[in-house]
């Protein structure tokens, strides 16, 4: 699987953007949330991934952070949502959606592009309780190389990903990955 890709952002159009990483190889990526508005052509990034794998297309979808991607994977998780349809309640601020879905109102998420009374009513029963605290902050951070492979070296080490995800939040994103492990070790 596809978890995170580093390069240049070569062309952005309304729904995609295409990276095209060191080794010369482009891919298209839908982003989530806000991720587009955040983008230049020529920026050099890291955006971690999700690839959908359906019979007919592979499709790639880029986050800002962990967290994002976590709230997109619980979402489509969701009988009756879709990669589309999380992509329409990730519009919402990760905090407003889980208040949202914790209070069961059906209202403000059938706002969302493509989902109805019904799927908002599910949505609400099989996720209350289950979605944990998100970021508040509106401007979030595109996650580094060096951060992603720290958090992926911890989880490896048999730590919980919610408090690596946590404590590394805080961390300086210049920091390499060894100096981020060593920072997570130190303050966990």
């Amino acid at each position: 699987m596809i978890s995170l890709l580093s390069g240049t952002i070569h062309s952005l159009s309304s729904e995609s953007f295409v990276l095209l990483t060191a080794g010369g190889v482009g891919y298209e990526i839908v982003p989530a949330g806000q991720l587009l508005t955040q983008l230049k052509e020529g920026e050099q990034i890291s955006v971690i991934t999700y690839l959908q794998v359906k019979e007919d297309s592979l499709t790639l979808f880029g986050f800002a952070d962990m967290a994002d991607k976590s709230l997109f994977q619980d979402l489509i998780s969701v009988s009756g949502i879709g990669a589309k349809s999380a992509l329409g309640l990730l519009t919402f601020p990760a905090q407003e959606l889980k208040n949202a879905v914790e209070n069961a109102d059906v209202a403000f998420i059938s706002r969302a592009k493509g989902i109805g009374k019904k799927t908002a009513q599910r949505l609400c029963v099989e996720l209350a309780g289950k979605l944990g605290d998100m970021e508040t902050s509106p401007k979030k951070r595109l996650v580094t190389t060096e951060m992603a492979d720290a958090i992926d070296a911890l989880i490896g080490l048999g730590y919980k990903k919610s408090d690596v995800e946590s404590l590394m939040k805080d961390a300086d994103q210049t920091l390499s990955s060894e100096e981020l492990i060593r920072y997570y070790l130190g303050n966990a």
